[in-house]
């Protein structure tokens, strides 16, 4: 079968084709590798298929201006542990999601989102985090807060334990 090419002409704005210019890319120079390019990205956002690499690609390039935000400031006093974890977390956590696997049921996705918010809380709760910029009534209430969360943490674990 051969795949029949089409030439397109259009007129952009300074600020759509700025847009066009920047899209970079490994073997991607001209004008029409850009615009290939982003063809290929929609067709992954808005397609009808999606693999779970590409999900998980589609979620970090989501965070990316986050990310590196976050991880700019990591070793300052302006850094987020917290931030950080949740940038790394993410990606993993969504990309079962925002696949478009017809193979994986709706119980195996429950499943697999359950198991990462607990590792996800249990991460959290070792982390201890209480930010300096909340008050000590605040601080106290945050602290009671996750304590009560670290405490049904710990039941869900031993109950889970007691059923293998």
């Amino acid at each position: 079968m051969t795949t029949r090419k089409h030439p397109v002409s259009a007129r952009l704005s300074d600020a759509d084709f700025d847009l066009l210019m920047s899209v970079e890319g490994e073997g991607i120079h001209t004008q029409s590798d850009k615009l290939r390019e982003l063809i290929r990205v929609y067709r992954i956002f808005h397609g009808t298929e999606r693999t779970p690499n590409q999900a998980y690609k589609v979620v970090e390039d989501l965070l990316a201006p986050a990310r590196e935000r976050v991880f700019s400031h990591a070793m300052t006093d302006q850094g987020s542990p917290l931030l950080a974890h949740l940038l790394g977390w993410l990606p993993t956590s969504l990309a079962p999601l925002a696949s478009t696997n017809p193979a994986m049921p709706v119980s195996a996705m429950e499943a697999q989102a359950l198991q990462r918010t607990l590792e996800l809380l249990q991460h959290t709760l070792r982390m201890n985090l209480v930010p300096s910029y909340l008050n000590e009534d605040a601080s106290k209430g945050q602290t009671e807060s996750l304590t009560a969360l670290a405490t049904l943490f710990l039941e869900l674990n031993k109950k889970d334990e007691r059923d293998e």
